[in-house]
């Protein structure tokens, strides 16, 4: 019967387990919670799907061109797969200043009512931020308003930018 604390290693001697919680890895960055958002290239973030976008269609109207016109169709894979990544990082970065408010009230979901995606993406979120730089002591202003309304992934990525520490 092995005693409790860990296993037993391959010929030799169970040493107890200086680890109580059996549950946790042995990774360094095991029991680190990562609080806060994630340094990124917010150009880039706003960059990136849209390149695909608009990439993607262009390649396919060329193909269609020279090759076949089912390649036209094409386009719209381009399309989906830039607009879910746009999604996706719109998730991440909401889930990120929901984490440093720490505001429960706060959800990502909004983003697919229609209207009210327009007042979250340009009154709440704006809000949310200014709630994070105020909790985090941070003196750098919001971005304007414009900027959240023509590039919100590169404004909102701006903004988590300054509160990464």
């Amino acid at each position: 019967m092995a005693p409790q604390g860990g296993l037993m290693p391959y010929g030799g001697a169970m040493t107890p387990n200086p680890n109580p919680n059996p549950i946790t890895g042995t990774l360094p960055s095991s029991g680190v919670a990562t609080v806060g958002p994630t340094r990124r290239n917010a150009l880039m973030t706003f960059l990136l799907p849209f390149a695909v976008i608009f990439g993607g269609v262009i390649i396919s109207t060329v193909l269609a061109i020279l090759i076949s016109p089912i390649f036209a169709t094409l386009s719209s894979l381009f399309v989906l797969a830039g607009s879910v990544w746009y999604l996706i990082l719109a998730i991440q970065m909401s889930n990120e200043l929901k984490s440093v408010t720490g505001n429960p009230n706060f959800a990502w979901w909004p983003i697919f009512i229609p209207f009210y995606s327009l007042y979250w993406m340009l009154i709440l979120v704006p809000q949310e931020v200014t709630r994070a730089k105020q909790m985090r002591g941070v003196q750098a202003p919001v971005r304007p308003l414009i900027i959240y309304l023509f590039l919100w992934p590169f404004a909102l990525a701006s903004d988590l930018n300054d509160l990464a520490r």
